[in-house]
């Protein structure tokens, strides 16, 4: 083909940000956001006028539609020009996000921050070594046939060829060539790929990947024209390569041919999985996985902090590919964005997540790299604002440009889907998803990882947790404070504890 061109009321999404960069074995350019001086982003904290939006309409190029997060924050694209942002000079350079967190709200639909409307990208191709990137697109090895057996109400999938499914259902090493998952394996959970697309027949999704909506502009193909999309799906929820077996996928192209988008197309694709999300009803279940690669930005961290506490049309919680984590009478809309921590400076060498976007959003769930012997991949960033790590190299996925159907890729854009595909797990759990409330997951996925096995954390301030996906290993809950017990699930109206016992380790829960 041609390639052209990215019982409870509670309703959950859980969005999971994957901040890379991108690096090669060969010569290693700086990295570098692209940008002309006339693209930014309007960043107004009350409603704008429709004068005011009218005029910058008819006054400036490109401007684009006003994207409507919350009543308190609103965001509006566009060619403004030099003549313009010399009016806001001083509130473009960047500041730290403690000192953008307590700037007032703007009056008056004036604005209140501008931003640069940054060129972001995939981050795959990792090589590390004596690799190539021939190697990541060599032909699969024939190897045994995987198959699927029940045992006692829960999955095991035999001869797994990738080891980072292997991994994630093991507390040590070495492999066992198995994986084992819950019968439920994310059955009518939506799991939304903000991406480069996802070629929707190829034969690892079984017709459950559909195409949501192409927010990027040069874009008019509805498909994965490079293949980062693809590979993503296929980690999340491949039936052979994938954590959640059953899960919904819906495409969401922001990214172009090459793997390339902007900060706006981005927000049109993160703005499309909250209406999506939203006109599916009350008890809607979704995950959203995004891949990008950019430096810190205002715009991605405030829209996702403003989630958590603001939420779109309807409450939202992110807790970041985040989460957000609050509650209205009508419906509690949760966004699971959990960040990939990135993959480190322009030599390739980790970094502190935090000088990231939008890994170093408060309201994140960050996730690093390990390579097939517990180690930090060199390439992962690290630091305070890390929260789990998972496989993230040399991972074996989907991909519907090579003829064994498959790659092999590297880089913590290939972490974050494993945790995508975790929570798909514990939603899809009814007697857990029913009752959440948007904090409590990521305290469980947390709360289950695997403690103290990775090496070359030290002195990193990173927390030495790797993803765990036995869910179903969650057995009992015992509260303290005023409720009810739902389902094993203490809900109470006081501050209290929960208590896991996974392989008979009990682990406590304080809210």
């Amino acid at each position: 083909m041609t390639r052209r061109c990215f019982v409870s009321c509670y309703c959950t999404v859980f969005v999971i940000f994957s901040i890379c960069f991108l690096f090669s074995s060969q010569t290693i350019p700086a990295i570098t956001n692209p940008h002309e001086d006339s693209q930014h982003i309007i960043i107004f904290r009350s409603t704008p006028s429709a004068e005011l939006i009218q005029n910058l309409t008819s006054n400036y190029k490109n401007v684009g539609r006003l994207i409507s997060f919350s009543e308190n924050l609103h965001m509006l694209p566009g060619d403004f020009g030099q003549d313009f942002t010399e009016r806001f000079k001083d509130q473009i350079e960047l500041v730290s996000a403690s000192e953008v967190e307590d700037k007032e709200k703007s009056e008056d639909g004036k604005p209140w921050i501008v931003v640069r409307d940054e060129v972001v990208r995939t981050v795959d191709n990792v090589v590390l070594g004596k690799e190539s990137e021939e190697e990541n697109d060599k032909p699969e090895k024939k190897r045994f046939r995987t198959e699927d057996s029940v045992y006692g109400g829960a999955m095991l999938q035999k001869n797994v060829q990738s080891w980072g499914l292997d991994r994630i259902d093991q507390r040590a090493l070495p492999l066992s060539g198995t994986y084992s998952y819950p019968d439920s394996a994310g059955n009518q959970v939506d799991a939304y790929i903000i991406d480069t697309g996802i070629n929707l027949s190829h034969p690892e999704f079984e017709g459950r990947a559909k195409w949501g909506k192409t927010t990027i502009s040069s874009c008019k193909v509805d498909d994965d024209e490079n293949g980062h999309g693809t590979f993503v799906a296929g980690i999340i929820g491949g039936k052979t390569y994938g954590v959640a077996k059953k899960v919904n996928l819906i495409a969401v192209k922001s990214l172009d041919v090459e793997g390339m988008g902007s900060i706006r197309s981005v927000l049109y694709g993160f703005e499309y999985v909250i209406q999506s999300h939203k006109s599916k009803g009350r008890k809607a279940k979704s995950v959203a996985n995004l891949s990008i690669g950019t430096t810190y930005n205002r715009a991605v961290n405030l829209a996702v902090n403003e989630l958590v506490s603001q939420g779109i049309s309807i409450t939202v919680n992110i807790i970041l590919f985040y989460a957000f984590s609050f509650v209205t009478q009508e419906l509690m809309f949760l966004e699971f964005l959990k960040a990939a921590a990135g993959n480190g400076d322009e030599l390739g060498k980790g970094i502190d997540a935090c000088s990231v976007s939008p890994a170093s959003a408060r309201s994140a769930i960050t996730v690093g790299s390990i390579d097939p012997t517990d180690v930090l991949s060199e390439f992962s960033n690290f630091g305070e604002c890390v929260n789990l790590f998972a496989p993230g190299q040399k991972i074996l996925s989907s991909h519907p440009y090579q003829s064994s159907g498959t790659s092999i890729r590297s880089g913590t854009s290939f972490a974050c889907p494993y945790v995508a595909g975790v929570v798909a797990l514990l939603l899809s759990e009814s007697k857990y998803a029913e009752n959440l409330r948007p904090k409590d997951i990521s305290t469980l996925i947390q709360g289950l990882a695997t403690k103290d096995v990775i090496i070359g954390l030290q002195g990193t301030g990173s927390p030495n947790l790797l993803l765990y996906n036995k869910v179903d290993e969650i057995v009992e809950v015992i509260g303290e404070g005023v409720g009810v017990m739902v389902n094993g699930w203490y809900r109470g109206t006081a501050l209290f504890v929960w208590f896991l016992i996974v392989e008979g380790i009990k682990i406590a829960l304080t809210f």
